[in-house]
């Protein structure tokens, strides 16, 4: 069984830390005090250009509405694939983020279950899912492809808040929590996918934020061993930390593909493997090949193991929004007597967070998981947006945080500034 490194147990996953991220009570008391007239908000250009914009302090429009004060967001590896120009609304303009958590600021009439001054997590919606015409083309993702929706913001309106918010206590820094609404409850249902128990070994394809999120998940769950593939050194180390069973494998490494590499460590392959990596996938030219790592995935996955997709995969009709997309095909070839012949079992993952967060909630209170050890740096001031998500998408940094608004008692001081 794989356990934490002495430097993970002491500094990150398990040691209890009762600390806010901000000094005093959170409550904003908003109904009672004045609302900046403009928030910042990052926005998609054109592929690869992002800018900072201001826009109007967002409203409630429908009962089931929430204003949320953002403490901190993140560029998703997910927000890579608008970068890039592979997907998103159908022009541009339009809204950047998914990833945040704050503080509730104000509440519709219909609201029920939280209150203005609530710690909170913004997950996807239970009431807004993403829904599928088929297989292959996602018609309507509001969700995500909406373009006044983003949280790279500094208040932001939330649709169906008494099942998109997940309250969190008033203890444990942001960046512990934070993932609760995307990338760690996406990296645990990974594995789920997979059919892990505890005790199997797991091969995690990808060592983004995602997939160290899963090699993490695996190791708090029991994994025998964990090997964690990549190209990226830094991603590599940071699997490292992890614990001493996590196996750091470079799929670039002369004369070895990751599956022989692992193969030649573990004969009989692993339990379960995971693609983290999704449809923009490198080989070992770090050429784009759609079909790589779900081969690799089973070429190392044991009889009997399971294999599962995390990575995202969505094609969409092409559009001035999403000038790319042409480069990815809807299909992906692999070989069906090798799957078949060994009963291996696949399973696709999309992330259902408000479903997993009473469990990834009560690790990170009681101190047993620390997903933010992935993180090496302050949140960044969202002026810095687009010079951030340049380094991200080159794979400079692991992940990126954005500071959020200041706080009420801050806005006088904040307007002064603005001014300037």
């Amino acid at each position: 069984m794989v356990t934490p490194s002495k430097k993970v147990v002491n500094s990150l996953p398990y040691r209890n830390i009762a600390m806010s991220t901000e000094a005093g009570n959170l409550s904003d008391q908003s109904v009672t005090q004045k609302t900046p007239k403009t928030v910042r908000a990052v926005f998609h250009d054109a592929p690869g250009k992002v800018s900072v914009r201001h826009v109007p302090f967002p409203e409630l429009i429908e009962p089931e509405d929430a204003i949320v004060r953002i403490t901190t967001s993140a560029i998703c590896g997910s927000d890579l694939h608008n970068y890039r120009g592979f997907y998103g609304p159908e022009t541009y303009p339009y809204r950047a983020g998914h990833e945040a958590m704050g503080v509730v600021h104000k509440i519709g009439p219909a609201v029920d279950s939280l209150k203005v001054g609530d710690r909170v997590v913004i997950a996807f919606p239970d009431d807004h899912p993403i829904r599928l015409e088929n297989s292959t083309f996602p018609q309507d993702i509001d969700f995500f492809f909406n373009p006044e929706f983003g949280l790279q913001t500094e208040y932001a309106r939330i649709q169906f808040a008494d099942s998109t918010l997940i309250p969190i206590p008033n203890r444990i820094p942001d960046k512990e929590w934070l993932f609760l609404g995307d990338i760690f409850a996406t990296g645990w249902m990974a594995l789920d996918g997979a059919g892990f128990q505890a005790g199997d070994s797991v091969a995690v394809f990808g060592a983004g934020p995602v997939g160290l999120m899963s090699a993490y998940s695996a190791c708090i769950r029991g994994a025998s061993r964990i090997y964690v593939v990549d190209h990226i050194q830094e991603r590599l180390d940071k699997a490292r930390e992890i614990g001493p069973g996590v196996i750091p494998i470079d799929f670039t490494k002369p004369g070895q593909k990751a599956s022989e590499q692992i193969l030649a460590l573990d004969k009989g392959g692993v339990n379960r493997s995971v693609d983290c990596v999704g449809q923009e996938c490198l080989n070992r030219e770090l050429k784009i090949q759609q079909d790589y790592v779900m081969r690799e995935c089973i070429a190392v996955t044991a009889v009997g193991g399971g294999v599962a997709v995390a990575g995202v995969h969505v094609t969409l009709p092409p559009a001035p929004g999403r000038p790319n997309v042409g480069q990815i095909q809807p299909e992906i070839l692999f070989g069906m007597p090798e799957f078949w012949l060994r009963g291996l079992k696949l399973g696709a993952v999309l992330a259902d967070p408000a479903k997993m967060a009473p469990t990834l909630s009560r690790l990170v209170d009681a101190g047993r998981a620390r997903p933010g050890f992935i993180v090496d740096h302050e949140p960044f001031d969202l002026d810095e947006a687009p010079e951030l998500y340049r380094r991200f998408n080159e794979q400079k940094i692991i992940k990126v945080l954005f500071k959020g608004a200041p706080r009420p008692e801050e806005w006088e001081e904040w307007e002064k500034d603005d001014a300037l």
